[in-house]
């Protein structure tokens, strides 16, 4: 990126959408590159992005006005973060089976006694349908996918925060300023401004309350 040094552009994008739900994403609208998974987005202006980016007319959500401006330090997002109580995953690499190239499945055969021929698709015995095979399974642990972090009185997915502390890294920022913040039973999002080139927009759970929330941001 223009401005800023050793930034992983892609990566930086890469971590607001999912290509499972807008595949066609990073895209340029309105000199701007963004980037959304339908719940949390990151607009770049396009003349520091080095990409080149497909034109869009689509996709018109229109940032909330600025409200105020309260920095956030990064500190306090990884420590809400991290103090999140943690469940037991695997992570593991992956190595596709030989036996059905990859695909789970397998043709097996069988000929009648009027020696017709049928076909008939059965999960792969060798990988069991999966395709693949688990090598060097290692025990991760992480917050549940839908723990809540309460952020000045309003509440997000922590996966919402994650991209935002991942990005503030990426970037060698410490901290993030909030614009506007979405009202009970609204449709506003949260506006964030990582600086004067990059925003970000998340979608809260605005009918979460204190109760609810797995932890918080001190300010």
């Amino acid at each position: 990126m223009k401005g800023y040094e050793n930034v992983d552009e892609k990566k930086l994008l890469g971590l607001f959408y999912s290509k499972e739900s807008l595949s066609a994403m990073p895209l340029l609208k309105d000199n701007k590159v963004f980037a959304s998974d339908c719940h949390k987005a990151i607009y770049i202006n396009a003349e520091v992005c080095q990409g080149e980016y497909e034109r869009t007319e689509k996709f018109n959500l229109k940032l909330p006005p600025v409200e105020q401006e309260l920095n956030i330090p990064l500190l306090s997002l990884q420590k809400a973060y991290d103090s999140l109580p943690k469940v037991e995953y695997e992570e593991y690499d992956k190595e596709n089976c030989n036996e059905c190239d990859g695909i789970g499945s397998v043709v097996w055969e069988y000929t009648d006694n009027n020696g017709k021929t049928h076909y008939q698709d059965f999960n792969c015995p060798a990988c069991d349908g999966f395709g693949f095979f688990k090598r060097n399974i290692r025990k991760c642990y992480e917050p549940e996918y839908n723990a809540i972090i309460e952020l000045d009185g309003f509440f997000i997915n922590n996966q919402h925060i994650k991209a935002i502390i991942d990005a503030l890294f990426l970037l060698g920022k410490d901290h993030i300023t909030l614009l506007s913040k979405a009202k009970k039973d609204s449709e506003v999002w949260a506006y964030f401004r990582i600086d004067e080139n990059i925003t970000i927009i998340v979608t809260p759970h605005c009918n979460c309350n204190e109760d609810k929330a797995d932890a918080k941001v001190e300010l």
